[in-house]
């Protein structure tokens, strides 16, 4: 390949390399989108390879690479734009806002609109950032960038000027100190299209020329953080009541009976001698006059005269009753005859 097409080739890489290094200068200076502006100018050396296949061809060199010449191995200027926390603390991550300005050195853009016909030049880009805490302590992260379409401009000598923009998150330091950020390189996969939609891929290896270190922060010991203590409200208690169901009524379960402990004797009032032994309960009076000359005795059931007994034995008292009397009569009637008869003789 003629050494002018490959500088035109390079051109185009060139111009993708350069967004992307000022996004990763961006992602690392700037962990957080809160308060201060910075602005960096960076200067990065890129290898230009056109074509995407297992062998592509080199089209640019970074600045003092074996095989370079004097017309294609400019650097690439970028100068970031991003935002930066007021105060960093230590176990907290940030994230921030990127943007990369890059202006294509006058001889590439040459190249890529004289001989690559392009009309317009978009890509993406992957920064690799590093941080390291007090010397020792390292972490990297990776950046995603979008390069957006941007014109060719067709003057001669004008220089193809893209803006890169992106975000990046993660950026982080476990413990207090200085964190120093660097932006050691990036790669990018560019795309020149041409007038009639056909387009050359052009590949970029990029690293920073001189120091890559994008900045410095310093990290705040961990916040203490003191626990948010909710007012807990006293529950109001209400002692239940009881309402009863009923009312609690005694009934007792039998029917007491007075059972009288000694056996009542009747002895009747007359002349005679008569002995009436009532055994059972209750009370037995025995009323009448009795005469006689011998002895009689009358043994019959009681009286009862206990309102507290059953019908049954009511009536067995009754009738006991009525034989008493029945006997008593029979002896007074008896007595009488023989009274009657002593005086007929």
């Amino acid at each position: 390949m003629p050494a002018f097409t490959r500088r035109l080739a390079a051109t185009c890489a060139a111009a993708g390399a350069v967004t992307l290094s000022a996004g990763a200068f961006a992602l690392a200076s700037a962990p957080s989108a809160h308060a201060a502006e910075i602005n960096k100018d960076m200067s990065f050396g890129c290898n230009a390879y056109l074509g995407t296949g297992p062998s592509p061809y080199q089209v640019w060199y970074k600045p003092g690479a074996p095989g370079a010449g004097a017309d294609n191995q400019a650097p690439f200027p970028v100068s970031i734009s991003a935002t930066a926390p007021d105060a960093i603390y230590a176990g907290q991550s940030y994230s921030t806002s990127i943007a990369a300005k890059v202006s294509i050195p006058a001889g590439l853009s040459n190249a890529t609109r004289e001989l690559l016909q392009g009309k317009s030049i978009a890509g993406t880009s992957t920064a690799t950032v590093i941080g390291v805490v007090n010397g020792t302590e390292k972490q990297t992260i990776t950046g995603k960038l979008n390069i957006p379409s941007t014109p060719v401009p067709t003057a001669k000598d004008s220089q193809i000027v893209t803006t890169a923009t992106g975000s990046a998150s993660g950026l982080s330091a476990k413990t207090s100190g200085e964190l120093v950020i660097s932006a050691p390189g990036f790669t990018a996969q560019t795309v020149v299209t041409k007038a009639d939609g056909s387009t050359s891929d052009v590949f970029l290896d990029c690293s920073a020329q001189g120091s890559d270190v994008v900045g410095t922060l310093t990290v705040l010991p961990a916040q203490t953080t003191s626990p948010t203590t909710t007012p807990t409200s006293t529950p109001t208690t209400t002692k239940p009541t009881t309402t009863p169901t009923g009312t609690g009524t005694t009934t007792p379960t039998g029917t007491g009976t007075t059972t009288p402990t000694g056996t009542g004797t009747t002895t009747p009032t007359g002349t005679g001698t008569g002995t009436t032994t009532a055994t059972g309960t209750g009370t037995t009076t025995a009323t009448g006059t009795e005469t006689a000359t011998g002895p009689d005795t009358t043994t019959g059931p009681p009286i009862i005269t206990d309102g507290g007994s059953d019908g049954t034995n009511a009536n067995t008292s009754l009738i006991a009753g009525a034989g008493v009397a029945a006997a008593g009569v029979g002896v007074l009637a008896y007595g009488a005859r023989r009274r009657l008869g002593s005086r007929r003789k």
